[in-house]
């Protein structure tokens, strides 16, 4: 088994194990926001420095249901290598989405052979919900947008 599968079910299993606060946080946010934001999404681009990469070079998923995030990604190219698996429970708010890494399993050299792993948490962070004609916008207070 490779360090990335095994970090893959380490993270489904807790995942699994994990209490769904769904039910709590149902029908506060409109449906249309809830439905542009849970699902399964594939990775189409990372930006790394100036260049952006693409699968295969890079790939990863980002689960968003029931009030869980699994976030995983992995690059193996010529400026190095990055593995990444990490959840999350997330909770809305009327015009807000918030979320953080309760833990991050991240992976980083210049080859799969050199990378150490580091865990880390990523506090939880709130991002206000906007429109902007079709387009849903979530921003932080620094103005990070997604």
């Amino acid at each position: 088994m490779t360090q990335a599968q095994y970090l893959w079910l380490i993270g489904m299993a807790l995942v699994i194990a994990s209490p769904s606060p769904a039910a709590a946080q149902a029908g506060v946010v409109p449906e249309e926001v809830r439905a542009a934001v849970e699902g399964t999404w594939e990775l189409v681009e990372w930006h790394v420095g100036d260049r952006v990469l693409r699968p295969p070079e890079m790939e990863g998923r980002w689960m968003v249901h029931d009030g869980l995030v699994m976030a995983t990604r992995n690059r193996d190219g010529q400026d190095g290598f990055e593995s990444t698996a990490g959840y999350v429970t997330y909770t809305w708010g009327a015009t807000t989405w918030t979320y953080g890494y309760d833990r991050s399993a991240d992976r980083r050299g210049q080859s799969a052979d050199d990378a150490p792993l580091r865990v880390t948490v990523i506090p939880q962070r709130v991002f206000e919900i906007t429109r902007e004609g079709d387009h849903l916008i979530l921003e932080d207070a620094d103005h990070t947008p997604r």
